[in-house]
């Protein structure tokens, strides 16, 4: 998108949050769940979007055929990525990933230590 190359995506994934269809076609694809028994409760449901090769191939001879819309979606994509407030340009994403890789963990808390009780023997009173 920056260098002004049109997008060809899966519609209906994290994709759809920064492509806009001035400048990105979209192919339709069914959601897929992925199931891994090997995985940590709570991180064994995964999915995929699995686009038709079908529609991966109509998509992409209607991009080249359709040259007044590659055209233009260069330039607007180009535009969408360069715009300074969208936070995609070069600067911009290197300065987040620097924050990124730089940033100092905080360091763990101290735990309180924990309150002994004093205990009881068992069926004996103590005597004081």
């Amino acid at each position: 998108m920056a260098v002004g190359v049109p997008v060809i995506a899966t519609a209906q994934g994290p994709t759809d949050e920064f492509t806009k269809p001035e400048f990105a076609k979209r192919i339709p694809a069914k959601q897929v769940e992925l199931i891994d028994p090997d995985t940590h409760s709570g991180f064994d449901r995964a999915w995929m979007l699995e686009p038709s090769v079908d529609s991966i191939y109509e998509t992409m001879l209607e991009a080249m055929i359709d040259v007044k819309w590659r055209e233009a979606a260069a330039v607007s994509a180009a535009n969408f990525v360069h715009e300074e407030k969208r936070g995609y340009s070069i600067e911009a994403i290197t300065k987040r990933l620097l924050a990124v890789m730089f940033e100092k963990p905080e360091a763990p808390k101290p735990k309180a230590p924990k309150k002994q009780e004093m205990k009881k023997p068992r069926g004996e009173e103590l005597e004081l």
